[in-house]
């Protein structure tokens, strides 16, 4: 049987093939964005076939017995309605499985097992598989009510003891020449503008936090309090979810943009020992995820 998991991304959408009778990936291609709340419903949708079809292509394939899709929001009822109608009229696979890309990065890390992931980049999520199937998930509210230890909370963090410090308001720090030099800014009165005109711009002020990392691993107190505090919020939304399992587990998966920082990964798997547990990286990409997402969908095989 030919499987093909798809993580449809803001940036890309990654396609694999696997071949169940000899366990292994037979291709690999890349199309353009797949997220619709990106680039719009027909574009992505577009783009996910795309993906498939140059998979298809290099792996001398007419098609696939069975299609497993990840992308944002396919967790809501509407969003996945939405999504397979177009998909429908694109797609020529018999059979397809359409879930979020929350939870196919979860199967990719765990290798299509049952466990727990936190997804810390510019916002922050945790996605849990319990024993019994039920699919739990906690974060993911936005910057506004939520995301907290995120790329976007950091740097917000940032930005705001940056202020404090300029005013005298709190501890002198580093922070203040930081924001400027990331920003190109000449003074933190160009925040203003910066931050009201481009409405809240999340990925600007998410990018601050390699910096950000850098001034603390340098002893910057101020900073320090920041990476820490977003440590001890990661753990807190990791611990959310573990606790509501019905099975033992003593491992973490970690995910994205800010756990690709070896100072901050030690940091957060240093303060998940307090609890006993510990942290791992995925053993396989998202959309590798997506071909175990398929798999267990169509009770054609579980890894439990």
């Amino acid at each position: 049987m030919y499987v093909a998991g798809i993580d449809a991304g803001g940036t890309k959408s990654e396609c694999v093939i696997y071949n169940t009778e000899n366990d292994k990936i037979i291709s690999k291609a890349v199309a353009g964005a797949g997220n619709y709340q990106s680039v719009g419903l027909e574009k992505a949708c577009i783009e996910i076939n795309n993906a498939l079809e140059k998979a298809k292509e290099e792996a001398n394939l007419n098609k696939v017995d069975l299609l497993g899709i990840g992308t944002a929001g396919a967790g809501r009822k509407e969003d996945k309605a939405l999504l397979k109608t177009k998909l429908d009229e694109l797609l020529t696979v018999d059979k397809y499985y359409l879930s979020d890309d929350g939870y196919i990065a979860l199967l990719g890390a765990t290798a299509g097992k049952k466990g727990v992931i936190v997804i810390a980049g510019t916002g922050s999520i945790a996605y849990a598989l319990k024993n019994s199937g039920e699919k739990l998930r906690n974060g993911g509210w936005g910057p506004i009510i939520g995301d907290e230890g995120s790329g976007f909370w950091i740097g917000l963090k940032a930005i705001k003891k940056a202020i404090r410090g300029s005013e005298k308001r709190d501890k002198s720090t580093s922070l203040i020449s930081l924001v400027k030099k990331e920003f190109s800014m000449k003074n933190l009165k160009e925040l203003i503008s910066f931050i009201y005109e481009n409405e809240l711009p999340r990925k600007e002020i998410a990018s601050l936090t390699p910096a950000i990392f850098s001034l603390a691993e340098k002893g910057d107190e101020l900073a320090i309090e920041i990476v820490e505090k977003a440590a001890d919020e990661l753990v807190l939304l990791a611990l959310s979810l573990h606790g509501k399992l019905d099975y033992n587990e003593n491992k973490i998966a970690v995910s994205g943009g800010l756990f690709k920082s070896n100072y901050f990964y030690n940091l957060f798997s240093k303060r998940l020992k307090n609890y006993f547990l510990e942290c791992y990286k995925p053993q396989f990409s998202a959309a590798y995820g997506a071909v175990f997402y398929a798999l267990r969908e169509n009770k054609e095989r579980f890894y439990d």
